[in-house]
């Protein structure tokens, strides 16, 4: 694929033109290259607007819930050597909030693993980053934006504690059992929410929607 510099009224510059669509405009007032920008572009307008999104949980409200899960560990882990580990992506900015809201000397870490594919899960769990430090001996928390099938949780519980760790709980912002396929407890849960697709505080649709600071059901 190649970028290409050329651009028209109100079109992004650099998009990717290795695209075939099969036709081009007809308008001999541009390029060919500049027609199918003009056909990238308004693809992705349309695209962008005909999904929509409804508030869930507002900023005020997840803010209120990470405090009081923060009370919780922090009453929970006095005088324990805990480790936080944060699944990677979604959980980034909820195990942010949460480290701040825990009044206890904690280590942090974040683990990657791979489980899905578009929006379904594939059924195999693979582990693409590990911590960077030793979790033998020490009391972790799994800290993990949603839970629905539970298989990745069941699995990462497992292999923590068969990696020598003294204790293993997970915190979950949202507990989404509509999904629910292995059984898995949730130590610390943030919110139930039985059905819908989730976007916003982390979680994402394509990698789209993270940075927004409530959470929101998405309508495709």
């Amino acid at each position: 694929m190649k970028l290409h510099p050329y651009r028209t009224d109100n079109c992004p510059a650099f998009i990717l033109l290795s695209l075939d669509f099969g036709h081009k405009l007809q308008n001999s007032a541009y390029s060919s290259a500049q027609n199918e920008l003009i056909l990238i572009y308004y693809y992705f307008r349309l695209h962008m607007h005909s999904s929509k999104k409804e508030i869930v949980l507002s900023k005020q409200a997840i803010q209120d819930r990470v405090s009081e899960l923060g009370l919780d560990i922090t009453r929970d882990y006095q005088n324990k050597e805990l480790v936080v580990i944060g699944v990677l992506k979604g959980a980034f900015i909820f195990m942010a909030d949460l480290t701040r809201a825990i009044d206890l000397p904690v280590s942090t870490d974040f683990i990657q693993v791979s489980s899905y594919g578009g929006s379904s899960s594939s059924g195999k769990i693979t582990l693409v980053s590990s911590p960077s430090q030793s979790i033998e001996d020490r009391h972790v928390l799994l800290v993990e934006d949603i839970i629905d099938t539970g298989l990745t949780m069941q699995w990462l519980a497992q292999h923590f504690s068969d990696q020598g760790a003294a204790s293993v709980k997970i915190c979950s912002l949202i507990d989404k059992s509509e999904r629910r396929e292995h059984e898995v407890k949730i130590d610390y849960s943030g919110f139930s929410i039985s059905e819908g697709f989730l976007i916003g505080y982390g979680l994402d649709y394509d990698e789209r929607y993270r940075n927004l600071s409530a959470i929101y059901h998405l309508t495709l």
